[in-house]
């Protein structure tokens, strides 16, 4: 039997063809990584905005069960607890309105404003002057109510927020969302 080694019937990949290869698998997963991290924020706008609009829902049966009972200013039984009610509005004050009005489905505990959320998966705050990037300037101090993301901080500029001027002209609330840090 006869053996014959010829080189020139192997074959394999050059240095150059594995580098090619490695740079292209690499710019593949930068590819798969922005896409990634560009889906984890469009998720926490559409929860920020969820949050949003179920403030705003909260707030109008707030105001409308305040007509119902003629509340102008005071406590009213909202879902069997006492909340403040301010010029016909829910106050801004977390543990005496928001974290009991605000029902959806999930313990929203009062954290201070600087402290990242790690208690819940959602956190929140009242009686506040300012926010980053809160797109008004608040007129009268403690008059906002904030409800921000676990694993972030308000400063992150990543929040719902309820805002009741309780001024003398009886301004109604702005309700919105800052997402600009999501």
């Amino acid at each position: 039997m006869y053996f014959h080694n010829n080189k020139k019937n192997l074959s394999g990949f050059t240095l150059i063809e594995l580098i090619m290869v490695i740079i292209i698998l690499g710019t593949i997963a930068i590819s798969a990584a922005t896409r990634f991290l560009n889906v984890q924020s469009e998720a926490k706008i559409a929860k920020i905005k969820a949050i949003s609009a179920a403030m705003k829902s909260t707030a109008d049966l707030v105001s409308a069960k305040a007509i119902i009972n003629n509340v102008v200013s005071g406590n009213m039984d909202f879902n069997g607890t006492n909340i403040s009610v301010i010029n016909g509005h829910i106050g801004a004050h977390w543990n005496k309105s928001w974290r009991y009005a605000l029902d959806i489905g999930k313990e929203i505990s009062y954290t201070s404003k600087n402290s990242i959320c790690t208690k819940h998966s959602l956190c929140g705050v009242g009686q506040q002057n300012s926010a980053p990037a809160l797109p008004f300037v608040v007129q009268s101090p403690g008059k906002v109510a904030f409800i921000w993301l676990q694993g972030e901080k308000l400063a992150d500029r990543c929040y719902a927020f309820y805002y009741n001027p309780n001024d003398v002209n009886k301004t109604s609330p702005e309700i919105g969302t800052v997402t600009s840090g999501c």
